[in-house]
């Protein structure tokens, strides 16, 4: 009678199942790579040599002194007064704008004795862009004759746009003369008034 054991055939000689695996396809590594040399080469080339545009805008950039130069040669001044007023400056295109400004609001352009000072007068505060404006707002509202008094007052106020704001609207409603409407906005800045008949 045959045994009643099966034998298992040897591990070597057993039947394997085959199960597939998914497909996946390998990318191209020579692809790979040279895609990624390329864009890596490419932005080694685009930033080793920035374009005039690209460059960063500063206060003292090499572009803000260009812009100096120009604007103040073309209110008049010489191109050594031109290079001796910007080389000063840390900020040389807002002193530039100051002066264009006034320059342009009052009709002094081309005016070198003027224009010198104005460029002495942007120079001088700490706001000169504000102070360009603070001149043309004033100015050009009409209501003020002496030009003088108002570049002397927008200089020394601390805040520029401010006491122009005021010296319009003031000269607008009251009768006041303009220096003192100047001097009083001025003053209103740093003094406090006291409300009595004596100051007025």
């Amino acid at each position: 009678m045959a045994p009643l054991i099966t034998l298992m055939p040897p591990a070597g000689d057993r039947p394997r199942t085959h199960h597939p695996l998914p497909h996946h396809p390998l990318p191209n590594a020579a692809l790979m790579w040279g895609s990624s040399t390329l864009a890596a080469l490419g932005l080694l080339l685009g930033t080793a040599e920035p374009s005039w545009a690209d460059r960063p805008s500063s206060p003292n950039s090499s572009e803000a002194y260009a812009i100096c130069s120009t604007d103040l040669q073309g209110i008049g001044l010489t191109p050594a007064q031109t290079a001796m007023a910007c080389a000063q400056s840390i900020r040389p295109a807002e002193l530039s704008t100051c002066a264009t400004t006034i320059a342009t609001a009052t009709g002094l352009t081309n005016s070198n004795l003027s224009a010198l000072k104005i460029v002495e007068d942007c120079y001088q505060v700490r706001r000169p862009q504000e102070l360009g404006l603070c001149v043309a707002d004033i100015h050009e509202s009409e209501t003020f004759a002496n030009l003088d008094g108002v570049v002397e007052t927008c200089r020394r106020s601390l805040l520029p746009l401010v006491l122009s704001n005021c010296a319009i609207g003031l000269a607008e409603t009251t009768e006041l003369p303009e220096a003192n409407i100047l001097d009083t906005c001025l003053r209103g800045e740093s003094t406090h008034f006291e409300f009595s008949e004596r100051n007025y």
